[in-house]
């Protein structure tokens, strides 16, 4: 009989994923196979380590998904492809926006509350993808979508995560993706969960200017059927919000402060921790260039991961019996 596979434990140097802000009780979490089959599915071009380790943090956060599921967002990988344009890889981009939240938590040295809220926030920022488009397309056809609709909608979701059981701090910080102004969030939490859905494209860390450039020039290419038409709508409601600014500037404005604000931060930290080395002094000269921030959190993921690697390999080495040659 074969046996089973033994859970495994992150050593100490490997923040785990830490707990969920929700009332207990009001939803259940994604079920053990329903992650299986979400990880084989939505991450297959990623390395084995790294798939291990996004199944580990995904289980850690089952709870946070399940609003995902709700709303149709985690399927098979057929109906997803079958599905809306809109709606492929938002789950899996949420996942990986929540494990970068986690990491950029850890730099910043963050308390551990102050980590559960951006990491929590950062899952939940698309949860509602699906809801928001099936809303505003319908709007759009007719041409009646107005920022005080675009209003109703992300105020209808804030409610809809609270009624979930998720505090009102999550639930403010997971709508921090969306500028309410040109100065962009003030508070940790809601730069953290700008900045990961910033910088991912897809489920890819890039400098934040490169993001909003390739959506710059969607816009541009006035192409790519509904998508491209709502896209401009949403920039055309966003400027009416700004007060005449783009939003693809004010973006990119808030974008070098954050990213400005994150490195000098994270330096700060670092040299707080240690004493200065040749490897931290290389680390800086990432961290201390905005545009090079996002490579340097993904170095951070790939260490994480790869410690996880080698601590299967030392498991399944003690694992293997001894030979009786």
């Amino acid at each position: 009989m074969a046996s089973q596979a033994k859970e495994l434990s992150f050593p100490s140097d490997i923040p785990s994923p830490t707990p969920i802000l929700a009332t207990p009780g009001l939803q259940d979490g994604l079920k053990n196979q329903q992650i299986e089959n979400f990880i084989y599915s939505s991450f297959q071009g990623f390395e084995p380590h790294q798939r291990y380790y996004i199944k580990h943090f995904t289980r850690n956060h089952a709870a946070v998904l399940s609003p995902h599921h709700r709303h149709r967002l985690i399927k098979p990988t057929q109906e997803v492809q079958e599905d809306h344009e809109h709606f492929q890889n938002v789950a899996e981009h949420c996942v990986m926006s929540g494990i970068y939240a986690a990491i950029l938590s850890d730099e910043l040295g963050l308390s551990p509350n102050q980590k559960d809220i951006a990491t929590t926030a950062s899952m939940l920022h698309d949860f509602s993808k699906r809801n928001e488009i099936e809303q505003t397309d319908p709007l759009i056809r007719e041409g009646s979508f107005t920022l005080d609709a675009f209003q109703k909608i992300k105020t209808e979701d804030q409610i809809l995560l609270q009624k979930y059981g998720f505090s009102e701090e999550v639930s403010r910080a997971a709508g921090a993706n969306t500028l309410e102004d040109t100065k962009g969030p003030q508070d940790d939490a809601g730069k953290i969960v700008w900045f990961v859905d910033a910088m991912l494209y897809d489920t890819t860390p890039v400098a934040v200017k490169e993001r909003l450039e390739k959506g710059r020039t969607l816009l541009q290419s006035n192409g790519n059927g509904q998508r491209g038409k709502r896209n401009q709508i949403m920039s055309d409601i966003m400027k009416e919000k700004l007060g005449g600014v783009d939003y693809y500037d004010a973006q990119e404005k808030v974008g070098e402060g954050i990213s400005k604000e994150f490195a000098e931060r994270i330096l700060l930290h670092k040299l707080t921790q240690t004493i200065p080395t040749d490897e931290l002094l290389e680390a800086a000269s990432l961290i201390l260039k905005p545009e090079t921030l996002p490579h340097y959190l993904h170095q951070q993921f790939e260490i994480r991961t790869r410690k996880v690697a080698e601590l299967l390999h030392h498991q399944s080495i003690r694992a293997t019996p001894l030979s009786s040659d």
